[in-house]
């Protein structure tokens, strides 16, 4: 009886009855609105994107999603305009009598549904949450290839306590798409801008989020289930794949009103179509030539595994890019060590890839500068890749080590050692080039070197330049007293990367 008490005072002493089913039931099925939730931790910057305002980008995109769904229902259903953008992104035909198509009328009702998100949440309703965390781990997976990670996802779970749950989750390309509005605003600068513009070069944030809202059970209500279809082993998505899809493979309407990126497209062209005056093609090919060639001075290189910082490079070009911009994005890596490199991208006035454009680009087009040049070692000097349009020079890409090293490289990796005894202990000094070039040594010779060991006042420093003996490191620290140290010094250089025939002198 005193549990029973307990676990009832709340309802009666705030007065709350419990919901009864009838409540509950009439809340979730409401239908003058459909609420949404921006996770509030998006407040917070991410390092990947600093310069991005995540929850004003989110919420911006909703809003302008919903705007342009809107936009679309009344200049298409209520007006009858955009019939040729209906027939190439939702297989709808062009003949007027589109009101009594029930695939017309699906879409209509689907998009009636986006045009009624709204910020209020009222008490017990359901509602869709978006966010910038990645609750279940898909941002990263490489849906349509290497290097091409997923703009976002949406999930519909019921759960055993609360019921049915909506969320939208927003991934890295997402946070660096542009605005509808900038592009509308850009592309009619353009002196070729009829010629040159195409929706492929339109994709925006708030097209990414219709997409996603579009695989939420609450927008498709008692209609079918909206997925990512598939065509040529591929997802159908992007302005070129849909049109492909409809105008060539002749897709049946009723998957092509049941896949999210059609809505995407067909609302982007009603949206570019009435701030441009004609609708766009839904790609233009680029012809855009590359030419590869490799320099550097004599004296300055790196080992090819310095390759490992392109995904880093190339996330924070596309991160800083827009189309149709000027100027330079560098970034150094290992700066003051043997191994330093700077990796540049230059755009010039012509280039109107998009950011996720260009970091494919860029992840496709820097190993090039890696591993085709200097084909016959492991160091590299680096080069540039360039490309143009016609006479034209539009971007370039540089891969330029900064560090004075060994010339001509020497054919022997350079690497010296000496262990002394000193009655209480044993001390070693190492010497080093073209190895342990940008770790201080942590990575493997200290590690090695404590299999000897303890190891105390350890000391690890790089030259600002190599001396006559390509020596461009010393190393310095003291071992407990052994007649086994001088060959355990020995194997702990050879097995971090050091000359395998070294021997140490010193007594």
């Amino acid at each position: 009886m005193r549990i029973f008490s307990f676990l009832t005072l709340p309802l009666v002493a705030l007065a709350i009855p419990p919901p009864t089913a009838s409540l509950r039931s009439a809340v979730e099925k409401r239908e003058d609105f459909f609420p949404y939730l921006v996770e509030d931790v998006c407040h917070q910057p991410d390092s990947r994107f600093d310069q991005v305002q995540r929850y004003d980008k989110m919420l911006k995109a909703v809003q302008k999603a919903r705007e342009m769904a809107k936009l679309a229902l009344k200049e298409w259903w209520d007006e009858g305009k955009h019939g040729e953008a209906a027939a190439t992104y939702l297989a709808i035909p062009n003949n007027g009598t589109y009101k009594d198509n029930e695939y017309a009328q699906r879409v209509h009702a689907n998009l009636q549904n986006v045009a009624l998100l709204d910020e209020r949440i009222p008490f017990l309703s359901r509602k869709i949450d978006v966010h910038c965390t990645d609750i279940s781990d898909k941002c990263n997976r490489e849906v349509e290839g290497p290097n091409r990670p997923i703009g976002g996802y949406a999930e519909n779970t019921n759960h055993f306590v609360g019921g049915w749950h909506y969320d939208v989750v927003l991934c890295m390309p997402f946070f660096m798409a542009d605005t509808p509005d900038h592009l509308a605003e850009y592309w009619p600068t353009q002196s070729d801008f009829r010629e040159s513009v195409a929706m492929s070069f339109l994709e925006n944030d708030a097209g990414k989020m219709l997409h996603e809202m579009m695989h939420i059970d609450l927008i498709s209500a008692d209609r079918p289930h909206i997925i990512d279809q598939f065509y040529n082993g591929a997802r159908v998505y992007t302005a070129p794949i849909v049109a492909d899809w409809v105008l060539n493979y002749k897709a049946k309407t009723a998957d092509v009103v049941q896949n999210a990126d059609s809505y995407t497209q067909f609302v982007n062209a009603v949206f570019f179509t009435s701030k441009f005056g004609f609708l766009p093609p839904p790609q233009r090919e680029v012809p855009l030539t590359g030419k590869l060639e490799c320099g550097g001075a004599n004296n300055e290189y790196v080992d090819k595994t310095q390759d490992k910082y392109i995904e880093d490079f190339c996330t924070n070009v596309a991160a800083e890019y827009q189309p149709g911009s000027i100027g330079e994005i560098a970034r150094q890596y290992d700066e003051g060590l043997p191994e330093h490199v700077r990796f540049r991208f230059y755009r010039r006035p012509g280039g109107k890839l998009l950011p996720n454009e260009i970091k494919k680009q860029c992840t496709d087009t820097m190993p090039k500068i890696f591993h085709e040049c200097d084909t016959s070692t492991n160091w590299k000097h680096g080069g540039a890749y360039t490309f143009s349009k016609g006479q034209d020079d539009i971007y370039t890409y540089y891969v330029e080590p900064r560090h004075e090293r060994p010339d001509p490289i020497p054919t022997k990796l350079p690497g010296k050692c000496d262990v002394w005894y000193k009655f209480w202990y044993d001390e070693f000094y190492i010497y080093g080039g073209l190895w342990a070039g940008n770790d201080w040594g942590q990575g493997q010779l200290l590690p090695n070197l404590r299999r000897c060991g303890i190891v105390s006042e350890w000391r690890f420093t790089y030259k600002e330049e190599p001396d006559k003996d390509g020596v461009e490191w010393e190393a310095y620290g003291r071992l407990p007293i052994g007649a086994q140290q001088w060959n355990c010094v020995r194997q702990a250089v050879v097995d971090s990367g050091g000359p395998s025939d070294i021997g140490c002198g010193g007594s």
